[in-house]
């Protein structure tokens, strides 16, 4: 676990970040007693699902969405530990978007350009081929066709359904995204290509045995 991360995370999300939130919940992929103990402790009011061994990335992301599934939530706030919040989200405009758009498998929350990546707005937004902005009634977003990511974004209820019962791999972003492009879904970025981030990468420090 990486608590200086999570730490900033969920502060960052409880002042910026708005919504109707019924069921948050904690992956611990950790397998580390100390590190369960301190999130039991310090995030009393969330369900933590603590894994006895290591799953890795698309253990834990398969374990986070078959959770969701459990529950009757129809979208899904998807955040990874390591990212902060800069700006104010309100959470339910992206729903009205998804709503609406029922060809959309997520809407990426715009982050800002990390490490080697050049501060171009097609790195914010997901990729560089076939990225334009687009709108509906509902809102605006950037459509981009390269990749459904696991960085802050909001996701349906159906695209979790369809990754988790057909993903017989590792579900990483890769074979999440072959599924889902499969099924008909595009990924795309909330907002316009002119808009800033609203939220950064903050970890720079991997995890023990990543």
């Amino acid at each position: 676990g990486r608590p200086q991360y999570l730490r900033e995370a969920i502060s960052s999300t409880q002042i910026n970040v708005r919504g109707d939130f019924t069921y948050p919940i904690i992956i611990d992929d950790s397998a580390d007693p100390m590190h369960q103990q301190w999130l039991d402790e310090s995030y009393p009011h969330f369900k933590i699902i603590h894994h006895e061994t290591r799953r890795g990335l698309g253990g834990a992301v398969r374990s986070a969405w078959e959770n969701v599934l459990l529950t009757d939530a129809e979208y899904l706030l998807h955040v990874e530990e390591d990212f902060r919040f800069d700006a104010k989200v309100d959470i339910r405009d992206l729903i009205k978007i998804l709503h609406c758009e029922v060809h959309l498998a997520q809407l990426l929350i715009k982050r800002a350009p990390w490490g080697w990546e050049i501060p171009r707005p097609w790195m914010e937004c997901g990729g560089i081929e076939n990225y334009c902005d687009c709108s509906c009634p509902s809102g605006n977003w950037v459509q981009s066709e390269r990749l459904f990511s696991f960085n802050p974004c909001v996701i349906p209820r159906q695209a979790i359904e369809r990754a988790t019962m057909q993903c017989t791999e590792n579900m990483l972003e890769q074979h999440v995204t072959d599924i889902l492009k499969a099924n008909g879904y595009s990924f795309v970025c909330y907002g316009t290509i002119a808009d800033e981030p609203l939220c950064t990468h903050i970890g720079d420090v991997r995890s023990a045995n990543y």
